[in-house]
C-alpha cells in the first residue's frame, strides 16, 4: 500500500484533492444550465414545457449537495496534517469520475427532443413518450439522482475517496523496529 504523508499543510496537494468534487459541483451547474435551456424540448411527446427544466435541476441538485459537503470535509481534513491512502484514493477518484460522467451525458441530452421520443403511433401520426407520464418520468429521474447510481457513487466515494484522506499521520511505535531493520538490511 502506497500512502502519502502532507507535513504541515502541502496546498497543491490540498486543491489537488479537492479538485474531483469541484469539477462535480461544476459538472452539476452544467446540468442545471443545460436544464434551464431546455425549456419546451419535450412538448413534441406532449409532456410540459417546463419537464425539462424540471429534471435536470432535479438531477442536479443532489450531487451539488455532495460535492459541497465532500469540499467541506476534504477541506477539513486537510487543514492540518493529514495521510492520503493513494490505492484507495485512485479508485475512488474513478467513482466520482464516473459521476461528473453520467452528469455531463445527462447535461448534453436534457434539451434533445429525441431523447422524450417513444415509438412512432401510426395510428395518431405522432411520438409516443419514452416514459408513459410526466409525473413518472420526474420520479425516474429523482430515483436516479437520489438512489440508484448516483447516491450509490456517493456512498463509494465517501467509502472510497473521502475515507483515503486521514487527519494526523501513523503513529510509529518507540524503539527498534525489527521488521523494518530485516528490510533495511541491518
Amino acid at each position: 500500500m502506497i500512502s502519502l504523508t502532507a507535513q504541515p499543510v502541502d496546498a497543491r496537494l490540498r486543491l489537488i484533492l479537492l479538485l474531483p468534487f469541484i469539477v462535480l459541483v461544476g459538472s452539476s451547474a452544467v446540468l442545471a444550465i443545460a436544464a434551464l435551456l431546455a425549456s419546451g424540448a419535450a412538448e413534441e411527446v406532449r409532456y410540459p414545457d417546463n419537464l425539462p427544466v424540471y429534471a435536470g435541476l432535479l438531477a442536479a441538485m443532489p450531487s451539488t449537495i455532495f460535492g459541497l459537503a465532500a469540499i467541506t470535509v476534504v477541506w477539513k481534513r486537510t487543514a492540518d496534517r493529514f495521510q492520503v491512502r493513494t490505492t484507495r484514493l485512485l479508485f475512488g477518484l474513478i467513482v466520482v469520475a464516473s459521476a461528473v460522467a453520467m452528469l455531463l451525458a445527462y447535461a448534453f441530452i436534457v434539451g434533445d427532443p429525441d431523447h422524450y421520443k417513444g415509438d412512432f403511433n401510426n395510428a395518431a401520426q405522432e411520438w409516443d413518450p419514452r416514459v408513459p407520464t410526466a409525473g413518472s418520468y420526474l420520479a425516474l429521474i429523482a430515483g436516479v439522482a437520489t438512489f440508484f447510481p448516483m447516491g450509490a457513487l456517493a456512498f463509494l466515494a465517501k467509502y472510497l475517496y473521502i475515507d483515503a484522506i486521514e487527519p494526523g499521520q501513523l503513529d510509529r511505535p518507540e524503539g527498534r523496529d525489527p521488521i523494518g531493520s530485516i528490510m533495511s538490511g541491518r
